[in-house]
C-alpha cells in the first residue's frame, strides 16, 4: 500500500495534469467541428491527400465530403479515447491508486490507443489521395503514406511498461498478504 507521503506527492501534480487533459478532451472534438465547418462552408481543404494538395470543398460530391469527414473522425477517435483513459489514470492516482492492476490496465489501454492512432493515420493518409482522385477532386492520383512513428513507438513502449506494472502490482499485492 502506498504511504500517505507518496500519495500526497503524486496527487497534486496529477490534479494539474488532469485539468490539462480535460481541456485537451474539449479541443479534440472541436477540431472535427472546424473540419466540418470548412467542408460545409465550401472552404479549401489543405493537404487532404498529402503535402502540396488542396481541394476546394465545393468540388466534392456530398458523399465524398462525408467520407473525408468520417476518415478525419477515425483519425481523431483513438486520440480522444487515449485521453479519456489518461484522465481516468490520473483520477486514480489522485485517489492513491498508484501501483495496481487497474493502473497497469489503463497504461496498456493508452498504449494500444496510441498504436491504433498511428495505424489509422497510415490507412487514412494512404486512402485519401486515390479517393479524392476517384471523386474528380484531384487531377491525378496522389498516394501519400503518412505514419505517426512517435505514436507507434510511445504506444508500444507503454504496452511493454504496462506488463512490468502488472507484475509489480501482483508482487506488491502478494507482499501485503505475507505476514
Amino acid at each position: 500500500m502506498p504511504t500517505m507521503d507518496s500519495t500526497a506527492a503524486i496527487a497534486e501534480p496529477s490534479r494539474r495534469l488532469r485539468t490539462v487533459v480535460t481541456l485537451a478532451l474539449a479541443l479534440i472534438p472541436l477540431s472535427l467541428v472546424v473540419d466540418a465547418y470548412q467542408v460545409l462552408a465550401g472552404g479549401t481543404l489543405v493537404d487532404p491527400a498529402g503535402p502540396g494538395t488542396s481541394v476546394p470543398a465545393s468540388s466534392l460530391p456530398a458523399s465524398g465530403a462525408v467520407l473525408l469527414l468520417a476518415m478525419r473522425a477515425l483519425e481523431v477517435a483513438p486520440a480522444l479515447l487515449a485521453a479519456l483513459a489518461l484522465r481516468s489514470l490520473l483520477t486514480g492516482w489522485m485517489a492513491g491508486d498508484l501501483l495496481t492492476e487497474r493502473t497497469a490496465r489503463l497504461v496498456r489501454t493508452i498504449g494500444l490507443w496510441l498504436v491504433a492512432m498511428g495505424a489509422v493515420r497510415l490507412v487514412t493518409s494512404t486512402a485519401s489521395g486515390p479517393l479524392l482522385a476517384g471523386l474528380g477532386a484531384l487531377d491525378r492520383t496522389v498516394v501519400h503514406v503518412d505514419i505517426d512513428l512517435t505514436a507507434l513507438i510511445v504506444g508500444l513502449t507503454l504496452v511493454c511498461l504496462s506488463h512490468v506494472l502488472a507484475v509489480a502490482a501482483r508482487v506488491q499485492r502478494d507482499a501485503e498478504l505475507t505476514i
